[in-house]
């Protein structure tokens, strides 16, 4: 039977008896952690023992009262994983810890009098009720993940939630607030006082405090002798302090070297990077160690090459990429034979360089570019310009085959962040798309390049779970009819190629771009592709990614050639063809990453407008709204997403003559087709149904008997493309963007004969107020008034572009009557409307748009998270008959 460590025994396991630093054996029975970093001033009281000054490596004490002066900052790296960075005029205790190393359970809890923190969950943090913090002001209790506190000198608490499952802080008083969403907070005026609704933490707050736990270059944290490796591995740290926080993954990871044969030598400051404790500076380096130099020699490297095959840029690499497996690095010159083309050899140095041609070769002859290698040598890729044929492109990339091992399962969800290079020959800031179709807008909110592998899955997947990744890209500039917008959406999911062997990434990219309101939009849409190289692998690194190359081909049983398209409308076929091979090299991964689902089934409203069109030989057909009801499932388990979208046009009779319409994106069992990309709670996309027909008119839409082929949509999370418009920083309900294409057959059901296009349309889901929460509220007499903002697409006198705008609602519960205003959408304003119709229950709500308005419609929308914090719903308004203005959207808000 396993026994708990509880420091208020005398006896450990040997295992931790083992310590960093000449303490005695008395200390050592209760060791808790040890000191990762101190910036002095900082002071502990162990029990029963006189004041001693913190130094880097030095165990911590059970008990033991830690305090830091105006200058003084430690770091504490616990047993369980767990760490505490504590900045300046701080004070802690702690006050219980249990833990048993064999299971993992046990318990935490810490006394913060005073101070700035930052904890950095472990083991304990993931168990029920597992570590809380006692403060002047309140109690918190910790599911897993990262947070920051400010307790000032007069009691007021201040709590962050970075990452991971929740924070819920609860005052004096009894009263409790959760928190869910990373980057909201909660603030406690004081003892007695309740906390506050959780709402976004103002960047500067999360600066200030961040500020006062970096550390100042040059300190040693006053130790006398430097902890070596040695004294390190003999900790038991390493086997301890695992990379079990899926932020922890950063860019210093991704440039470690292959795991050596022997044993590993872990340093302080390695255990620090791999846990993400990097809020105190690392200290003086140790006398003795060397920094990183640029790997000069390496052994035998393999990748792909590829040009533009005297076609110029405009098109992309259009020609397939070709391997190779006998490159070489000596003496910072990378030389290849490309098998058919001839010798390519450039010079080759860690980091980012440019260079001349002296010294050169390739297929094209002497070249000039551009090049990226990491610090370990492991992956690298350069951009090159033939001297002789300055209109034509190169490109090469390639390095060591990632080690096998780092596709085996491992115990938690993995998440891995990836920038894309611009394409050697499109040149486009913007992934995947060309500067004439929205890659040239300016002001683009491009994400990164997502993986995220569930726990015990290896990363080619098992049954219904794998590997899955996102990017997605959104440009909105410019107002009305001259706005000009794309929008770029790509998942897949990764397997084990038949035909190598060896994992390759396989996915699809769907996107719209529209050049002004009075143009039609042009649809986008590709393959997505790790190719791979002269051994048959697709990824480089060392123990894990450091990076790799995509194009726009796709994968069945082997790589089927394949271009990307532009289908510029009323064509309903492709009009334009190009491709692409882009680099991906592995960034730190942003805070938030990780974020667990609020719920597993989440309902709520889109909306939009929809544009016909049945050929290049006509003119565009008519443009109708569409509002209706969202379901959004996830399966965070296997990291899958279904979504289905059911709906009207509200002002039916029109000229498009469609009354109903379904949108059926992913899917939770069955193939995914590599269409769709769920990382965590925040960001996800889904593209059409492998499975499940869309419909229009209640009539199932397939092609030559594939949904597949009649349906080309997406929806995608604002918080993976966050910036270009603001709508809600809300904490339970989540919104995003979906557009794409429907496709009616022709009568014999082998083509499309008419398209309905959506250029960006937008939705919400969230967890509905529950009946009890509203009868409380109602038997309260609560009156909730909700700000917030609402977006949606506009036809205007035949001009398409999105608009946005802000509203305020008030509610009484008790009397179940409300009005809503909207302010300045799309420069018109609405005075508040009643509400003309509230369910039995009360938690939705209906308004008729009244007459007065001189315009029609109507907005629906219902009350999210507990005690109806906040609102949300769509909207369809109509001008009066002549202005042939449209428009609908979604809102939301909190109170």
């Amino acid at each position: 039977m396993a026994t708990d460590i509880s420091l208020a025994r005398t006896a450990l396991p040997l295992a931790l008896l083992v310590g960093i630093g000449g303490a005695g054996p008395a200390a050592a029975q209760q060791r808790v952690g040890v000191n990762g970093a101190v910036n002095v001033e900082a002071t502990g009281i162990p029990p029963n023992a006189p004041p001693r000054r913190l130094v880097i490596g030095q165990p911590v004490i059970f008990n033991e009262h830690v305090t830091t002066n105006r200058l003084g900052q430690t770091q504490i790296l616990f047993v369980d994983a767990s760490s505490m960075s504590i900045g300046p005029n701080s004070d802690l205790v702690i006050d219980q810890f249990v833990y048993n190393p064999s299971t993992g359970t046990g318990r935490m809890a810490a006394n913060l009098a005073r101070g700035i923190f930052r904890y950095i969950g472990g083991k304990l943090s993931k168990e029920p009720n597992g570590v809380s913090m006692t403060t002047p002001a309140a109690t918190i209790g910790i599911r897993g993940g990262v947070l920051l506190v400010d307790v000032t000198p007069a009691g007021r608490i201040e709590v962050i939630f970075e990452y991971g499952g929740g924070v819920t802080v609860t005052g004096l008083n009894g009263v409790s607030q959760t928190i869910i969403r990373p980057g909201y907070e909660v603030v406690v005026a004081g003892p007695g006082a309740s906390p506050s609704a959780p709402f976004p933490a103002p960047p500067g707050t999360t600066a200030r405090l961040l500020a006062a736990l970096d550390g100042r270059p040059g300190a040693n944290g006053g130790a006398t002798v430097i902890p070596t490796d040695v004294m390190v591995v003999e900790s038991g740290l390493p086997r301890t302090v695992s990379a079990n926080i899926p932020v922890s993954i950063t860019a210093a990871e991704a440039n470690r070297p292959p795991p050596p044969t022997a044993p590993p030598v872990v340093t302080v400051t390695t255990l620090q990077n791999q846990t993400e404790i990097n809020t105190v500076s690392t200290q003086a380096t140790p006398p003795g160690a060397t920094l990183p130099s640029t790997p000069q020699s390496l052994g035998t490297l393999a990748g792909s090459y590829v040009d533009t095959r005297g076609n110029g840029t405009a098109r992309g690499f259009t020609a397939q990429g070709t391997p190779y497996n006998r490159g070489t690095l000596s003496n910072g010159v990378f030389s290849a034979d490309i098998d058919g083309f001839g010798t390519l050899q450039i010079p080759l140095a860690t980091g980012n360089s440019r260079f001349g041609p002296g010294g050169t070769a390739s297929p094209l002859g002497p070249v000039s570019g551009t090049s990226f290698m990491s610090a370990d040598g492991t992956y690298f890729y350069a951009a090159l310009t033939p001297v002789n044929q300055p209109s034509e492109r190169e490109f090469i990339y390639g390095g060591r085959a990632v080690a096998p091992s780092f596709y085996q399962p491992d115990a938690t969800t993995r998440y891995f962040a990836f920038q894309i290079a611009p394409d050697a020959a499109l040149g486009s800031a913007i992934p995947f798309i060309r500067n004439a179709t929205g890659g040239a807008l300016p002001n683009p909110t491009t994400s990164p390049l997502f993986l995220a592998t569930p726990a015990n899955v290896p990363f080619t997947g098992s049954g219904t779970a794998s590997t899955r990744s996102l990017q997605a890209s959104l440009a909105v500039n410019g107002a009305g009819p001259q706005q000009n917008s794309v929008i770029a959406v790509a998942t897949g999911n990764a397997f084990t190629g038949p035909d190598s062997g060896q994992p390759v990434l396989n996915g699809q990219i769907a996107g719209s771009y529209r050049a002004n309101g009075a143009s039609s939009p042009v649809r986008i849409s590709s393959g997505l592709l790790t190719p791979r190289d002269g051994n048959g692998n697709s990824f480089y690194g060392g123990s894990s990614v450091t990076g790799f190359a995509v194009d726009q081909n796709n994968f069945s049983t082997a790589t089927v050639p394949s271009l990307a398209s532009e289908t510029a409308y009323p064509s309903l076929a492709p009009t334009a063809t190009y491709g692409f091979t882009q680099a991906a090299v592995r960034q730190a991964l942003p805070s938030g990453i990780g974020a667990a689902p609020t719920s597993a089934a989440q309902s709520g409203y889109f909306a939009g407008t929809m544009q016909q069109f049945t050929g290049p030989d006509t003119t565009p057909g008519a443009t109708y709204a569409v509002t209706g009801t969202t379901a959004v499932t996830t399966d965070p388990a296997n990291l899958r997403v279904a979504a289905r979208f059911s709906g009207q046009n509200p002002f039916v009779p029109d000229a498009s003559g469609v009354s109903t319409v379904t949108v059926e994106f992913g899917g939770l069992s069955g193939p995914t087709r590599g269409r769709q990309g769920y990382i965590d709670a925040n960001h996800f996309a889904a593209l059409e149904s492998p499975t499940a027909p869309s419909q229009i008119n209640n009539a199932p839409l397939t092609i030559n008997g594939d949904p597949l082929q009649a349906s080309h949509v997406y929806m995608v999370t604002s918080g993976t493309v966050p910036g270009a418009i603001s709508v809600c920083q809300c904490q339970y309900l989540q919104w995003g963007y979906w557009g794409g294409e429907l496709d009616t057959p022709n009568t014999a059901g082998n083509a499309p004969m008419r398209a309905d296009v959506g250029h960006i349309n937008t939705w919400l889901a969230g967890t509905p107020t529950s009946p009890s929460d509203i009868a409380t509220l109602a038997g309260t007499n609560i009156t909730g008034t909700y700000n917030g903002g609402m977006t949606g697409a506009v036809s205007n006198n035949g001009a398409q572009y999105l608009a946005s705008g802000n509203f305020t609602a008030t509610y009484n519960f008790a009397q179940r009557s409300g009005s809503l205003a909207i302010n300045n959408y799309d420069g018109r304003s609405f005075p508040a409307m009643p509400f003309s119709r509230v369910s039995a229950n009360g938690a939705n709500y209906s308004i008729t748009v009244p007459s007065s308005t001189t315009f029609t419609g109507r907005i629906n929308g219902s009350f999210y998270g507990p005690m109806a914090q906040e609102t949300g719903g769509n909207f369809a308004l109509q001008g009066p008959p002549g202005s042939n203005y449209l428009t609908s959207g979604i809102f939301a808000g909190r109170r």
